[in-house]
């Protein structure tokens, strides 16, 4: 994977109390830190001292929080996929296994179901943090973290752009939650859609058809 820089501000969770932040129109915060929504998103969890900051214009988020780089990669069927391998397409069960970049087993409808129910958090709604929240936090502290006035678990979500998701069930399109096993994120024409279906699109090799 491509080495990350992360946008870094000091706020290790024993001292976040101490950093406070008041979302407003195009400002938003996370733990206490403020950044600008019209150039910058946030993915993913918090890392010690660096929260997950990043310039939408290099940087996109996908799957469970992971950061990519737009240059030299994409995001499709759940993965960071590189440009140099293959192509977003749309799957079905025609398309040679050992074509997809690679080559996942997905899951039976039973084991979706299954996964779903013994989800410890359930699957619960992505929680949009663009909303007003009457009671609203204004950092982070030892179990809650904070984005934009709306407290989120530590343990079980984190954002994706101003959204909140659980990490177990949801998944991230480039800042847009979806079921992370019902949808999928596809990558089409230079543009992101989240798509009905566990397996809509996949990374299709060059060549192979």
């Amino acid at each position: 994977m491509n080495t990350i820089t992360f946008t870094v501000f000091a706020c290790i969770l024993a001292t976040c109390a101490a950093l406070s932040c008041t979302p407003t129109p195009g400002k938003g915060c996370i733990n206490g830190v403020p950044f600008n929504q019209k150039t910058q998103m946030v993915c993913g969890r918090t890392h010690g001292s660096e929260q997950p900051i990043y310039n939408t214009s290099e940087f996109g988020c996908c799957d469970q929080g992971i950061p990519f780089n737009r240059t030299t990669s994409y995001c499709c069927y759940s993965r960071v996929q590189s440009f140099k391998i293959g192509k977003c397409q749309p799957w079905n069960s025609t398309v040679p296994e050992h074509c997809s970049c690679e080559s996942p087993q997905p899951l039976s409808a039973e084991e979706v179901t299954e996964q779903i129910k013994t989800q410890p958090d359930g699957p619960a709604k992505p929680v949009n943090t663009l909303l007003p929240n009457p009671h609203a936090c204004l950092t982070a502290n030892s179990t809650d973290g904070c984005l934009n006035g709306w407290p989120y678990s530590w343990g079980t979500q984190q954002p994706c752009g101003n959204w909140l998701v659980g990490f177990s069930y949801s998944g991230c399109c480039d800042g847009v939650p979806y079921s992370y096993f019902t949808q999928s994120c596809c990558f089409f024409n230079g543009a992101y859609k989240v798509l009905q279906g566990g397996r809509a699109c996949d990374c299709i090799k060059y060549g192979c058809m």
